[in-house]
């Protein structure tokens, strides 16, 4: 928008001058006939600061447009990385859990509700879940019959935070970097949100509205020994939720969430 308007402006400055100039020159052809006599000195001082004027701003949009052209170039040199960057994203979202090779990371409502489901079967893990609730006992859930199902989950909940995690380097990254036009930009925002994490936006919504149960039951462990190696003994601590609430906090973001949403 600054570049254009310079340019009306040089524009403009331009048209004045050459007005100047032919005004000058009707004068004299109308009121002093000698005009037609005027030697090259006089010629060339009417002449040459016009000439100079224009060759410098001919220059000066060459340029410009050189630099712009520069510009587009790079930027849909580094729209087409990350495009080729989603696909990597989107391959590196799906995992095999002991054969299941289906499974969804950011879409994780699923199967976290697969597997909260078998756990609730298990009487061990439900009397565990109350002693350590209620009672504030510590239980070595390594020797329950549970155990498996916890391991998994916690496979899954750490391949979940990374991926998440790098969703949001790549947003910072796309937000911050010169590389892009505003035009790129914002599409490849647009569709990153849309193609790649609005299920775990989804999800985060859904689990707070209608599975509250599954985040406030949910554990990893019982033994708070264990968070010297898991920072929470629940499934769904805060840092779970990073990524959405990167997405719901940021106003931009958001705004291509809700424009998205209404489409659906």
């Amino acid at each position: 928008m600054k570049k254009k308007k310079l340019l009306q402006a040089i524009l403009i400055a331009l048209i004045v001058i050459l007005i100047g100039i032919l005004s000058d020159i009707f004068i004299r052809l109308r009121y002093n006939a000698k005009i037609l006599q005027f030697d090259s000195n006089e010629f060339n001082n009417l002449v040459t600061p016009f000439t100079t004027i224009v060759g410098f701003v001919a220059i000066f949009i060459t340029l410009l447009y050189t630099k712009n052209q520069l510009r587009k170039s790079s930027s849909d040199d580094f729209y087409d990385f990350y495009k080729d960057l989603f696909q990597k994203v989107k391959d590196r979202n799906t995992i095999n859990i002991r054969g299941n090779n289906r499974i969804k990371l950011l879409g994780f409502l699923y199967y976290v509700d697969i597997i909260y489901n078998k756990l609730i079967l298990v009487n061990d893990y439900l009397f565990d879940l109350g002693y350590f609730r209620y009672e504030n006992r510590n239980i070595n859930v390594r020797e329950r019959t549970y155990y498996n199902i916890l391991s998994d989950l916690y496979y899954f909940r750490l391949e979940a935070l990374i991926l998440n995690e790098e969703c949001i380097r790549i947003i910072k990254e796309i937000q911050e970097t010169d590389k892009l036009s505003d035009e790129h930009r914002g599409l490849l925002l647009e569709q990153f949100i849309s193609d790649i994490i609005d299920d775990h936006i989804s999800d985060c919504k859904l689990l707070n509205e209608r599975f509250s149960n599954i985040k406030t039951d949910l554990y990893l462990s019982f033994d708070r020994m264990d968070l010297v190696m898991i920072e929470s003994l629940q499934f769904f601590s805060n840092n779970f939720f990073k990524l959405f609430d990167f997405v719901m906090n940021d106003k931009d973001l958001k705004k291509y969430y809700d424009k998205y949403e209404a489409t659906k």
